[in-house]
């Protein structure tokens, strides 16, 4: 599968083409391609025919036609010809320019055809070493892909050889095994018959155990006769029993009353005591008041007698005042 070049637009070759007429040089396919990096150099020339096309006119220079100054010196005479005499001059100078630019316009098309030649042998040549890149890519591709199948191969080898390595240790392994679990079932063999024998004497024992056990099963009948002897006097001790739970819950009960009783006198008590508190209390209060009502009487008493002998002292200095009066009477009569 061939890779994709780089496509290149009208406008890179423009841009290029620009850039280096800026740059005072000569616009060439091969300048372009490398100034651009990529692109076929056939497309490049075409795109580059066009340019010089479309700015052909820029090198062309526009003579002036019009008159020249001319010092004031020179006589109105001389003034006519020396301005054709300019004219003409420059004139010649142009045709002559012009026709080296022609020539070197045709020099430079020649150059262009060359180049353009040299251009389409190197896609031509491009194009082959895409195309041998490409078989070299896909031979060196096919490389690759027989390569990893020949060491997929080789791993797969060796793989199967490892496989049949621990097949052939496995073999030697159950062999060794199947040896082992040989001699283990003639030793299992030799244990069956020494236990043979020991079940004979085992028989043995177990009839003698059997007998034993018809005397177990003798004393267990006669222990349990004596377990019911047993329990019937437990029954006995236990309805007792029941009788003296039935009384000690008539004792708690009358018990719980009694204590209920008591509290009931304790609150009582409490509440009595704490009646006579306040009764000593309010006595005591009397008390006090009874106290301060004596002390109250007694004042008044002292302050009723106060007022009993200021009376009496007021009485007898009144009778005193009318006895001085009456005798002041006779006298004056």
């Amino acid at each position: 599968m061939k890779m994709a070049r780089k496509l290149v637009s009208q406008e890179d070759v423009y841009e290029a083409a620009d850039e280096m007429v800026r740059a005072g040089k000569t616009p060439t396919t091969i300048g372009v391609h490398r100034m651009i990096g990529r692109g076929s150099y056939t497309t490049i020339g075409n795109y580059l025919k066009q340019w010089e096309v479309e700015n052909a006119g820029d090198d062309q220079v526009e003579v002036p036609v019009e008159d020249e100054v001319v010092p004031d010196s020179i006589g109105k005479d001389a003034d006519l010809f020396i301005r054709k005499l300019w004219v003409m001059a420059r004139k010649h100078e142009h045709d002559q320019l012009q026709g080296e630019r022609d020539e070197l316009k045709r020099q430079q098309a020649e150059l262009q055809e060359e180049v353009q030649e040299v251009v389409d042998a190197s896609n031509d040549m491009q194009e082959r070493i895409d195309d041998l890149e490409e078989a070299l890519r896909n031979s060196s591709a096919r490389y690759e892909k027989e390569q990893e199948a020949r060491i997929e191969a080789e791993r797969q080898a060796s793989l199967s050889e490892a496989s049949l390595s621990r097949a052939q240790n496995d073999l030697v392994s159950l062999e060794g095994k199947l040896s082992a679990a040989t001699s283990k079932y003639e030793a299992k063999l030799e244990e069956v018959a020494t236990l043979n024998g020991d079940v004979s004497r085992l028989n043995t024992d177990v009839s003698r155990l059997n007998r034993d056990l018809e005397q177990e099963k003798e004393q267990t009948e006669r222990l349990s006769q004596k377990q019911a002897n047993t329990e019937a006097s437990l029954n006995a001790e236990k309805s007792k029993n029941e009788g003296l739970q039935e009384q000690l819950r008539q004792l708690q009960q009358k018990e719980q009353e009694q204590r209920s009783e008591l509290d009931e006198a304790t609150t009582e008590k409490a509440r009595l005591a704490s009646e006579n508190a306040n009764l000593a209390g309010q006595l005591e209060e009397r008390s006090r008041q009874m106290t301060q009502l004596e002390k109250r009487l007694q004042k008044a008493t002292e302050n009723i007698e106060a007022l009993k002998a200021a009376q009496r002292s007021k009485a007898k200095k009144k009778s005193d005042g009318e006895k001085e009066a009456g005798g002041n009477t006779t006298k004056q009569e």
